[in-house]
C-alpha cells in the first residue's frame, strides 16, 4: 500500500513538470489560431512577431499576406505573395484572397484562374466557392454556378448562402418555382457564425420579384412586408405597388407607388417583374408598330422545326466544302428533319429541333444527336445563293465520328442561342407559354414582360399613375446600347478585341470604341441610327445624313466632332471631311466587312477614320 501511494505521488509530480516543462504553441501557430477565429488583426501581430525572429519563415509570410488582405491591406500583401513566387506554394485560403483581390480589381480572366486553382486544391472551401459561384453568374455560366452553389449548400453554416446563390441561378435560367423554393429556404435558415452571410432585404426582394412573375402577388407582398415593419426604400416600395396592381387594389397600389416611382424612374429600362403576355396582346393597342415589329427580320429569328418551309432543305446531298469525302443530308421525314453526315460506309444522324437566324443572311439548324446532345449542325444555309456552307466558328475540317454532326453544345449554349433568338427562351424550350407564338423576337424581348402594363392601362391613368412598362426610348445611351448587347455582344466566355476581325459582329461593342459615342455624353447609341421595331435601312444615303446631323456644317464644334483627326478642323470651315465633305461617310468611316461570315458582309460599327482610306480617298457610295 506504501508502495502505491509512493508511485502515485512520482507519477503526479512527473506529471506536474511534463505539463510545466511542455513547449506552448509557437507564434506561428497562436497566429492561424486567430486567423480560423477571424481575428486578423491579432493574427496580423503574431506573424509579424514572428518575423522579428524568423524573417524568412514562408508560413509566417504568408499569413501576414492573408491577415492583410482581410483587413484591407492590399500593397503589403501583394508584395509578400510576389517575393514569395507564383501560386505553386500558395493554399486555398491564399487563392481565395487573391483571387477575391483581382476580381475587385477588374482582372477576371487571372481571378479564375486563381479560384480555380484553389478549388482544386480544396473543393468545399465555402468562400471560395462563393466567390467562384458569383463570379461564374456574372459570365452567364450557369451550369457551372449551380453546381457549385448545390456545393456550398451542403456545407454546414453556408446553406442559407448557397441557396441564395442558387436561387440566382434559377431566376437567369428561368426557372421561377425553383428560384421560389431556394430563396425561400434560404430566408429560413440561419447561419451558425458571425461569419457566415446569412440571407438578407436582397433575397426578399428577388423572391417578391420571382413570386410577381409567377403571378403570385399576395405571396410576394408577405415576402417584403416580414416584421414588424415594411422597408420604405424606392425599390421595395416599387415592388409592393406592383404586387397591389396585380391584385386589383388600386388605391394601395398608388400609395406605395408614390414612394416607389423613383425606382422606375432611375430604371427605365428595367424589365417589370411581371407575367409575359405575348406579342399578340401588343397589337390590340399599338397595332401599326406591332405589324412594324411583326414583319421585321428581329421577328423571324427562330424556326422549330415543325414551321420550316421545304424550300429551306437542300432536297439533296451536299458534299462539305472543305472535304468532299464527307457528304450530308437534310431531309424531312413526317414531322421531323433529319440532319446526316456520311463518311464512306459511315453514317451519323441526328434530328433537328430548331433552326436559328431570320434566313437575311443565313439559317443554322441545331439538332439532337443519337445520344441526345445537342449539336449545331455543321452546315448553314446562306442567303447567297442560296447554298449551302460550313458554319461560322465550325472546325476548318470535319472532325471524326459523331462530331462530324457539328459542334456540340452545352446547356449553356443553347440556352444561350434561344435566348437571343426569341422573346423568352424558358417558354421556348418548353414550348408552353404565351411567348411560344411569337416566332422569334417579339416585343417583350426589349420592353419585359407586359402583364402589368395590361393591367395598369386596363385601370386607367386616373386610377394607376403608371404605364407598368420598361420603355428603352427613355434610357440614356449606355442603357440602351446595353440593351442591344445583350444579343449584339459577345455571349459567355467569348471576348473580342479591337483588333479582332471578328469584332464586326457585335455591333453594340464596337459603337462603344467609337468616339461618337465616347464623346456624345451619352446621347449617341443604336436607336440614334436605327428604329428598332424595322428593319435596318440599306439607304447609304440616309446614314450619311445621320452623320452629317452632327458632324456638317454649323453643327460641327471640336468638343463635339467625333471624326479622328477631323475635329481640329474648325466649325467655320463649314464641313468635317477633307476626302468628301457630303457624302461617303457610312462607306468610309464603317465599310462593309466581308468573309468573317460566309456569304456575309457587316457594317464595322468601330467608327472611325482609317488611314489606308484617308490617304488613297473613299469612293462615294453608288
Amino acid at each position: 500500500m506504501i508502495r502505491g501511494a509512493v508511485l502515485a505521488c512520482a507519477l503526479l509530480v512527473g506529471g506536474l513538470w511534463w505539463v510545466r516543462s511542455r513547449p506552448g504553441p509557437s507564434l506561428y501557430e497562436r497566429g492561424n489560431a486567430a486567423y480560423a477565429a477571424g481575428d486578423w488583426n491579432s493574427a496580423l501581430g503574431f506573424a509579424r512577431e514572428r518575423l522579428r525572429t524568423e524573417p524568412g519563415d514562408r508560413e509566417a509570410q504568408r499569413l501576414l499576406a492573408r491577415a492583410s488582405l482581410r483587413l484591407g491591406k492590399e500593397q503589403p500583401a501583394r508584395s509578400i505573395y510576389g517575393a514569395l513566387g507564383g501560386t505553386k506554394e500558395m493554399n486555398a485560403e491564399d487563392l481565395y484572397l487573391l483571387g477575391r483581390l483581382l476580381r475587385e480589381k477588374g482582372e477576371q480572366d487571372m481571378a479564375v484562374e486563381c479560384l480555380s486553382q484553389g478549388l482544386s486544391r480544396d473543393s468545399n472551401h465555402p468562400e471560395l466557392l462563393r466567390e467562384m459561384t458569383s463570379l461564374d453568374l456574372d459570365a452567364d455560366r450557369l451550369e457551372q454556378a449551380a453546381e457549385l452553389a448545390r456545393r456550398l449548400a451542403g456545407i454546414k453554416g453556408w446553406q442559407s448562402a448557397g441557396d441564395s446563390l442558387l436561387g440566382r441561378v434559377h431566376l437567369a435560367q428561368g426557372d421561377l418555382d425553383g428560384a421560389v423554393s431556394c430563396w425561400r429556404r434560404a430566408l429560413e435558415g440561419k447561419p451558425d457564425t458571425q461569419r457566415t452571410p446569412g440571407a438578407g432585404p436582397i433575397d426578399r426582394k428577388l423572391l417578391a420579384r420571382a413570386l410577381l412573375r409567377l403571378g403570385r402577388p399576395t405571396e410576394a407582398r408577405a415576402s417584403l412586408q416580414f416584421g414588424k415593419r415594411t422597408e420604405t426604400d424606392p425599390e421595395t416600395a416599387w415592388l409592393l405597388s406592383r404586387a397591389w396592381l396585380q391584385e386589383g387594389r388600386l388605391a394601395e397600389a398608388n400609395q406605395a407607388l408614390a414612394t416607389g416611382r423613383i425606382y422606375r424612374d432611375e430604371h427605365p429600362l428595367e424589365p417589370e417583374p411581371a407575367p409575359f403576355v405575348g406579342a399578340a396582346r401588343c397589337g390590340d393597342c399599338h397595332r401599326a408598330r406591332h405589324q412594324d415589329q411583326q414583319r421585321s427580320l428581329h421577328a423571324q429569328t427562330f424556326w422549330r422545326v415543325t414551321d420550316l418551309p421545304e424550300t429551306l432543305l437542300p432536297g439533296r446531298e451536299v458534299a462539305d466544302p472543305q472535304d468532299p469525302r464527307w457528304k450530308y443530308s437534310i431531309t424531312r421525314r413526317e414531322q421531323q428533319v433529319a440532319f446526316e453526315s456520311r463518311h464512306e460506309d459511315r453514317i451519323y444522324r441526328s434530328l433537328v429541333e430548331y433552326a436559328f437566324g431570320s434566313g437575311d443572311r443565313g439559317l443554322t439548324p441545331v439538332a439532337r444527336d443519337e445520344k441526345g446532345r445537342s449539336r449545331e449542325c455543321r452546315l448553314s444555309r446562306y442567303a447567297d445563293g442560296p447554298v449551302w456552307d460550313v458554319t461560322t466558328g465550325q472546325p476548318r475540317r470535319p472532325p471524326a465520328g459523331e462530331d462530324a454532326l457539328g459542334r456540340a453544345l452545352s446547356d449553356d449554349d443553347l440556352r444561350r442561342c434561344i435566348s437571343c433568338h426569341t422573346t423568352n427562351a424558358p417558354e421556348t424550350a418548353r414550348g408552353v407559354g404565351a411567348t411560344v407564338a411569337d416566332h422569334g423576337i417579339g416585343c417583350e424581348r426589349c420592353h419585359g414582360p407586359g402583364g402589368h402594363h395590361i393591367k395598369a392601362v386596363a385601370a386607367g391613368t386616373e386610377k394607376y399613375a403608371d404605364l407598368a412598362i420598361a420603355q428603352p426610348g427613355m434610357g440614356r445611351g449606355p442603357q440602351v446600347v446595353a440593351l442591344c448587347g445583350e444579343c449584339h455582344s459577345p455571349r459567355g466566355a467569348q471576348k473580342v478585341t479591337r483588333d479582332d476581325p471578328t469584332s464586326v459582329r457585335f455591333q453594340a461593342t464596337t459603337l462603344t470604341w467609337s468616339r461618337c459615342y465616347t464623346e456624345s455624353h451619352g446621347k449617341f447609341d443604336c436607336m440614334t441610327c436605327h428604329d428598332p421595331h424595322r428593319d435596318a435601312k440599306n439607304s447609304a444615303a440616309y446614314y450619311d445624313a445621320k452623320c452629317l446631323a452632327c458632324h456638317g456644317g454649323a453643327a460641327l464644334t471640336a468638343a463635339g466632332d467625333a471624326g479622328g483627326d477631323h475635329s481640329k478642323r474648325p466649325a467655320s470651315q463649314g464641313s468635317t471631311c477633307p476626302v468628301n465633305p457630303a457624302t461617303g461617310c457610312r462607306s468610309c468611316h464603317m465599310p462593309d466587312i466581308i468573309g468573317i461570315v460566309p456569304h456575309s458582309a457587316f457594317a464595322d460599327h468601330y467608327i472611325r477614320v482609317r488611314p489606308e482610306r484617308r490617304e488613297q480617298g473613299a469612293p462615294s457610295p453608288q
